[in-house]
């Protein structure tokens, strides 16, 4: 590299570090001065409001000659090529000694809001610039990157496009980190100040700023917010959309201060707002008190926030009431122990028995009540205590609002936690008792969804003496939801082997034998997981004996068929010793079987197959399995051929296991399906069968 373009080149950086011009900047890379990285800002309201990152390449020959400038970001524009080049006239015959890297930069920044389209590198954006300048505006924003677009439709007047960047801008700070927020700080403050005229956007704007305040600087929550907040919330402001943002913003803002900055700057004024004549605004100010209450602590809580929850409590509007109690129910652990036990508490119990009926109050209730029981919990485990609460979720679960009472259906196994299964009898029997009995089809859902948990927490006594009717009851429920929900989490333990042989397994059969295509794949399965869980040896070995006489050795081809579907469920629920030892010849067997269609139905199989497989033990069969594929791939049939031929490529992928060493190319899926298999292998040690009965 020549001295001159050395020189030239901290001469540039010099002058571009000392007196940069506005929204472009550049530097060197750090080993060579000839490559260079640039950012360049897009001017602000426009379609191109972002951030763009340039490289320029310098040659010896610089300054004589123009750098090499492309584009990183992707850029629809007419004067940019595909590859990020730049057609601007200063670089290629215009270009002039006199050119420095500033004055490269800031020409291209020009150039974005100023293009040329008499002499295009993208025709297609020139031809839009020119005819449809609201749709190459479009394709702009949808070239930028997410910071980037969420800023250039944040300017767009339009209420539906602002709702919905605004909706993601908490998750697009979460993904981008702190340089998404300070791209969007601006636009974010000046409109919680500026309060907008669609009051969905207005909203849309607090709701962002309670998601971000958590992860914002406090000085910039301390310069910029917090005067926001306390023009909202002064007394000579009427508007009612102004002071429900002050509640909502002073809720997001008082955790992220002082205690002393809460109690000077919003406290008085939220307890004043507590009195507001309109609902809404005392309703939204009740949301805000748990969050007060953590940030001013302990004693002021007490002495002055208590009050005026207990208060609004009694409220003549039902909506400001339920929000009162949200709010009692949030600030439990920052109040003092005998507050909560003399007043907080006792005051809870008595909605919960004296609002039952009230639809709105006892579903709020039950919603909080295993917040409210763990505290009772923790504090005053005694009988009398929790008895008179587990009364108080008797009284939630009899209410008349459906909706609650599925609320309290989700919420016995929790309930029951705390209480322990020796207070079930006494408190919780008869409760359970009436949601398997209730009218309300998603009352007896939620209850199914948890019996299995109810049940492991009662232990066997409990469990045979108490839930043997509701579990009878909910079994034979004419719903098909309560069904489902019940039979998956009953587990298969719920029935003995011979209850399941004797009723299950011939229904299961049937439909293999005489089903529907569509129902045949479940009855395979129903019989696969018998054999699995079935622990008379007797049982098994008569169950599979009869898979093979009757359907994989068959006269009919489509019962040959039936057992290949059956031999995808087993291989999925046995381990590969186990498949490969019963299983794997007879498939290998119906790989050469006279019907095309019992052929075909192999072949997808041939790459699990082969997983079953471990070296040197079964290098036999694996030879016999390779055989067997390519002769599957050479069938007169082409469908079979064609479907063996689509399979090779896997087959060949998957490693086989050698014994007491790691499977060559092995991925960390094929490690972790080893792991499982070594688990089945390990409960498989009793299930073996007959030999002898199997043969015959």
């Amino acid at each position: 590299m020549s001295t001159t373009a050395r020189k030239r080149l901290m001469r540039d950086f010099k002058r571009l570090h000392i007196d940069p011009p506005q929204g472009v900047n550049g530097s060197p890379a750090p080993d060579n001065i000839m490559q260079w990285n640039a950012v360049i800002f897009g001017p602000e309201d426009t379609p191109w409001d972002g951030t763009f990152r340039l490289t320029l390449e310098f040659q010896e020959e610089y300054p004589n000659k123009a750098p090499v400038v492309k584009f990183k970001s992707t850029m629809f524009h007419p004067n940019i090529y595909a590859d990020g080049g730049i057609c601007l006239d200063i670089l290629q015959n215009q270009w002039s000694p006199i050119y420095d890297v500033s004055a490269i930069l800031t020409s291209i920044q020009s150039l974005l809001c100023d293009p040329n389209p008499n002499s295009p590198a993208n025709s297609e954006a020139a031809r839009l610039y020119s005819e449809n300048r609201r749709e190459y505006n479009r394709r702009v924003s949808e070239g930028l990157s997410d910071i980037e677009r969420a800023k250039a439709l944040l300017v767009n007047n339009h209420p539906v496009s602002q709702r919905a960047v605004i909706d993601s801008l908490p998750a697009l700070v979460k993904s981008k980190g702190k340089s998404a927020y300070v791209h969007l700080a601006s636009s974010l403050l000046n409109n919680l100040a500026a309060q907008p005229n669609d009051a969905q956007v207005a909203d849309a704007w607090i709701k962002a700023f309670q998601a971000l305040a958590p992860s914002l600087d406090r000085a910039v929550l301390r310069s910029k917010a917090l005067p926001v907040v306390m023009a909202k919330a002064s007394a000579s402001e009427t508007s009612v959309a102004s002071r429900l943002a002050s509640c909502a913003l002073l809720g997001a803002l008082a955790p992220r201060l002082t205690r002393e900055e809460v109690e000077q700057h919003f406290l008085r004024r939220g307890l004043t707002m507590c009195q507001e004549v309109d609902y809404v605004v005392r309703m939204c100010m009740c949301d805000q008190l748990a969050g007060l209450a953590k940030a001013v602590g302990r004693d002021v809580t007490a002495a002055q926030i208590l009050p005026e929850t207990l208060e609004l409590v009694k409220d003549d509007d039902m909506r400001v009431r339920v929000a009162a109690v949200g709010a009692l129910v949030g600030m439990l652990e920052v109040l003092p122990q005998d507050l909560r036990r003399s007043k907080a508490m006792p005051r809870l119990r008595q909605l919960c028995t004296e609002n039952s009926g009230e639809a709105d109050m006892a579903r709020c209730l039950s919603r909080l009540m295993p917040t409210i029981f763990a505290r009772v919990i923790g504090e005053q485990d005694n009988d009398q205590e929790v008895g008179s609460f587990l009364s108080s979720f008797r009284s939630l679960s009899a209410s008349t609002d459906a909706t609650a009472r599925q609320t309290c259906a989700s919420h016995v196994f929790t309930i029951l936690q705390g209480a322990t299964a020796r207070r079930y009898a006494t408190h919780l029997h008869d409760t359970l008792m009436t949601m398997v009995a209730d009218q309300d089809e998603n009352v007896r859902a939620a209850l199914a969804g948890q019996f299995g948990d109810v049940c492991r927490l009662l232990g066997k006594e409990r469990c045979q003496h108490y839930m043997k009717r509701p579990l009878l009851a909910l079994l034979g429920d004419s719903t098909h939801a309560v069904k489902a929900a019940i039979a998956k989490n009953i587990g298969v333990t719920a029935f003995t082997s011979d209850q399941v042989y004797d009723n299950l397994v011939p229904i299961a059969v049937k439909y293999l034998t005489n089903g529907i295509a569509s129902v045949m794949p479940a009855a395979a399965d129903a019989v696969a997981a018998s054999l699995r869980t079935n622990r008379r040896q007797h049982q098994r070995t008569e169950l599979y004996g009869r898979m093979l006489r009757d359907f994989a050795h068959g006269r009919c081809f489509m019962r040959r068929c039936s057992f290949l579907i059956m031999a995808a469920s087993l291989l999925a629920r046995f381990s590969a010793k186990y498949f490969a030892e019963w299983c794997l010849s007879t498939v290998l067997e119906l790989s050469s079987d006279p019907v095309p269609l019992v052929r075909l139905r192999v072949c997808p199989l041939m790459p699990a197959l082969r997983s079953t497989l471990q070296l040197p033990d079964d290098a036999e069969r694996l030879d016999k399995l390779s055989a067997a594929l390519v002769t599957l791939s050479t069938d007169p049939d082409a469908d079979v051929a064609a479907a063996a031929r689509a399979v090779t490529g896997e087959f060949q992928s998957k490693p086989v296991r050698k014994k007491n060493e790691a499977s060559p190319g092995a991925d960390v899926a094929f490690a972790a399906f080893e792991a499982a298999d070594k688990k089945k292998a390990a409960e498989e040690s009793d299930m073996s069968m007959f030999a002898d009965e199997i043969e015959r």
